[in-house]
């Protein structure tokens, strides 16, 4: 909660201070990390008003565990996808990790991988699809569609059904079922979604192949 707090409300509205009271509330849980005296606190508060968004990084101000704890919310992609920034987020765990990319996106590139290139051992059993529902667990349905576009070509054919059927997200599983050559189901989701385009490319598919045709009859 703490996280999605920094993330989705201190950050954007550039309520710095609060979002470093929230920051230090966080890492207090962290036994490892020592707790940051008043007087340093209230100097990293008055750092925080100079900030410049087009540092894009907290710790360029102060290099300390809290503004490196507030790095990795603003931008996880990015600070963990510098070994310098990622090893000093280490200390914050794989949970506080994970949350923080739930939490961002969308982004540029493929989030899984760069948090497997973080701890592999940790996250690649985790998977794409993990990852995919992580996102909707947090309640960031933005990034989760995103994402389920993102990986397209990526999802299992049983993944590309339970993201329709079951998470219930945007994406166009007629013609990508098409495109993998799959008419039947193409055509059954594309009567279902009223896509005729996909409907008819399906069904002229169908038409090419005697065996397929004969299937189609069932639809």
């Amino acid at each position: 909660m703490v996280i999605g707090i920094i993330c989705q409300v201190f950050l954007p509205q550039s309520r710095f201070e609060e979002a470093v009271d929230f920051a230090n509330s966080e890492l207090d849980h962290l036994n490892k990390e020592r707790k940051e005296d008043s007087d340093k606190l209230n100097e990293l508060k008055r750092l925080t008003k100079t900030y410049d968004k087009s540092n894009r990084s907290f710790s360029k101000l102060e290099d300390s565990s809290i503004f490196n704890f507030l790095d990795l919310c603003n931008d996880p992609y990015f600070v963990l996808s510098s070994k310098p920034q990622a090893i000093k987020c280490a200390k914050f765990g794989n949970d506080r990790i994970l949350k923080a990319v739930t939490y961002g996106g969308p982004y540029e590139e493929d989030p899984w991988l760069v948090l497997c290139q973080f701890s592999s051992k940790h996250f690649r059993s985790l998977r794409r699809y993990g990852l995919l529902k992580e996102f909707l667990k947090v309640g960031n349905m933005n990034t989760a569609a995103w994402y389920a576009n993102f990986n397209r070509e990526g999802w299992t054919y049983k993944e590309i059904i339970n993201i329709v059927d079951d998470l219930e997200l945007p994406f166009p599983i007629a013609s990508e079922l098409l495109r993998r050559g799959l008419a039947v189901e193409a055509l059954k989701y594309a009567l279902d979604l009223d896509d005729e385009q996909i409907a008819i490319e399906a069904s002229s598919k169908l038409l090419e192949s005697p065996a397929a045709a004969e299937e189609n009859i069932c639809y």
